[in-house]
């Protein structure tokens, strides 16, 4: 197939001839060809999830995609969103309580305690408001601190001491 491939560029420009029969034995020269024929070949498509190379067709890598056949790239995911797995056609978002702020990751991050995401798809975290707590990783929302304590660092909660008391809940 390449040597007809050869024949036929060789008709086809006939003023440049011994030009593109020079360049035929350069291994590049092969290869580029190789991967015309592929293109032009209905079994040799790059399917989505693939891009075209000099070595024919690849996956994309994780934190990537591609939906389109024969793509000559793949696209980073958005911030917001991650792909885990090499070959696939979309990214997904980040679930509630975890976060991506760089393009072209593999993963989101989770939320650290003394904050909170309750939307998917999301850049940063938000600390709890004055008042409330979150003590564990990767959640979608903070907890009041209860009657009897009050919020005096980021993320916890404290018991009043002794001699004062706090009746509402949620109190800084």
């Amino acid at each position: 197939m390449l040597q007809i491939l050869l024949w036929c560029l060789t008709l086809s420009s006939v003023g440049n001839a011994a030009s593109v029969v020079r360049q035929s034995d350069h291994p590049k020269f092969v290869n580029f060809l190789n991967n015309i024929w592929q293109i032009l070949s209905d079994e040799g498509d790059c399917e989505p999830g693939q891009m075209i190379t000099d070595q024919g067709c690849v996956d994309c890598p994780a934190g990537t995609f591609s939906n389109a056949i024969n793509a000559t790239s793949c696209t980073p995911c958005t911030a917001g969103s991650y792909q885990d797995q090499e070959g696939q056609t979309s990214c997904s978002a980040c679930a509630a309580g975890s976060y991506q702020d760089q393009e072209g990751q593999a993963s989101c991050s989770a939320c650290a305690a003394g904050s909170f995401q309750d939307q998917e798809g999301q850049t940063a975290c938000s600390a709890c408001a004055a008042g409330s707590f979150q003590d564990k990783e990767g959640q979608a929302s903070c907890s009041n601190c209860a009657a009897g304590s009050f919020q005096d660092q980021e993320g916890a909660c404290s018991a009043c001491a002794a001699g004062s008391s706090q009746d509402k809940e949620g109190q800084a």
